[in-house]
C-alpha cells in the first residue's frame, strides 16, 4: 500500500503540494522492485530445496528397507502351519544295521582297474616290436633288449594278478571259516532250528536273505543276522524261540558242524578242504600265512589256476 493510498482524497486536498510531493518521494524510497534475476535466484533455490528434500528422503527408505532386510534374515525362517490341511506323518528314518569289517586273509591285493588295459598295452608292445626287427628297422640287440624289459613287464603283471587272486581267495577262505565258527556255536543251542529238513531248508533261505544287504556292503555278517533269521523261523513255524546268545557251545554237548548249504554265505567261495592235493595248502593259510604265500608264488600257472578253481 502507498503512502496516498493512506489519505482520504479531503485529507490530500488539505496537504501542499511539496508535502505532497514528499510524501510521494518517500514512498518510491521505500518501495524495491524485484529485478527479474532474483525472481530466478529464488525459483533455483526452491527448486534445490526440494530436490534435496527428495533425495533425503529417497535415503531414508532406503536405510529402513535394508534394515528390515538384515532383520529378517536373521530370524529363523517362520514355520507355518496350514489349519485346513492334516500335516503329514514323517516316518522315522529305518536304522541301518553297523557293518562289521569282513576278515582279512593272508594277502590284502586287489587287481588294479587298468590292469586289463596295462596287459593289452604290453602285448601290443611286443608285436611292434618284432615287427620292427622283421623289417629291418632296429638290430638284435635291439629286439632282444626291448623284448627282455617287455617280458619282465608282462611277469610283473602275471603276478600282480595272482597275488590278487591268491588274496581274494584267502580273504574267501577267512570269512567262510569265520562264518562256520559263528554258525556252528549257534546251533549247539538252537538245534530246535534245524531238528528237520523243511526247517534246516527254510533257515537256510531266510539266512542269505538276511546276510544279502550286508554282504552286498562289503560287511562280514555274524550273530545278528543269524538271530534275526532264527527269529523269523521261528515265527513262520510257530515255536518258542530260544533266547540264549552264546558265543560258546554249551558245556556237556557236542557242538553241531553247519550243514554245508546251511552255513554257506553268499558271495563266498568255498574250499574244498578234502582235497588230498591241496588240502597243505588250506592247512598252511591257517596255520603259516607267510608260508602258504610262499608256497603259491612257487607253483606253476597251471598248479595255481587248479587250485583256485578248487577253492
Amino acid at each position: 500500500m502507498s503512502i496516498r493510498d493512506q489519505y482520504t482524497d479531503d485529507e490530500w486536498e488539505m496537504l501542499t503540494p511539496e508535502e505532497q510531493e514528499g510524501l510521494l518521494s518517500n514512498d518510491d524510497d521505500g518501495e524495491e522492485e524485484e529485478t527479474p534475476e532474483e525472481e530466478i535466484d529464488e525459483a533455483a533455490a526452491q527448486a534445490k530445496a526440494q530436490a534435496d528434500a527428495d533425495a533425503q528422503a529417497a535415503a531414508d527408505k532406503k536405510a529402513q528397507d535394508d534394515a528390515e532386510a538384515a532383520k529378517k534374515a536373521a530370524e529363523p525362517a517362520a514355520t507355518t502351519t496350514d489349519t485346513t490341511t492334516t500335516p503329514e506323518k514323517v516316518e522315522p528314518e529305518e536304522e541301518k544295521p553297523a557293518i562289521t569289517p569282513r576278515p582279512r586273509g593272508v594277502l590284502n591285493d586287489k587287481l588294479p582297474d587298468d590292469y586289463s588295459d596295462r596287459v593289452a598295452t604290453n602285448t601290443t608292445a611286443q608285436d611292434e616290436l618284432a615287427q620292427k626287427y622283421e623289417d629291418g628297422d632296429i638290430s638284435f640287440a635291439e629286439y632282444n633288449k626291448g623284448m627282455r624289459k617287455l617280458n619282465e613287464e608282462a611277469m610283473d603283471l602275471r603276478e600282480i594278478k595272482m597275488r590278487a587272486e591268491i588274496a581274494d581267495t584267502s580273504t574267501n577262505n577267512a570269512l567262510q571259516q569265520s562264518w562256520d565258527s559263528t554258525m556252528s556255536v549257534f546251533l549247539s543251542a538252537h538245534p530246535e532250528a534245524i531238528s528237520t529238513p523243511v526247517r534246516q531248508n527254510a533257515f537256510d533261505q531266510i539266512l542269505r536273505e538276511v546276510t544279502a544287504p550286508v554282504m552286498q556292503a562289503g560287511g562280514m555278517p555274524g550273530q545278528a543276522e543269524i538271530d534275526k533269521a532264527y527269529k523269523r523261523l521261528s515265527e513262520e513255524f510257530g515255536f518258542a524261540a530260544n533266547t540264549t546268545t552264546t558265543t560258546e557251545p554249551p558245556k556237556g554237548k557236542k557242538e553241531i558242524k553247519a550243514p554245508p548249504t546251511l552255513g554257506a554265505v553268499p558271495a563266498a567261495a568255498q574250499t574244498n578242504v578234502d582235497d588230498g592235493k591241496f588240502a597243505h595248502l588250506d592247512k598252511l593259510a591257517e596255520s603259516d600265512p607267510e608260508k602258504f604265500e610262499a608256497a603259491m608264488l612257487k607253483m606253476t600257472d597251471a598248479e595255481r589256476d587248479e587250485y583256485l578253481r578248487s577253492a
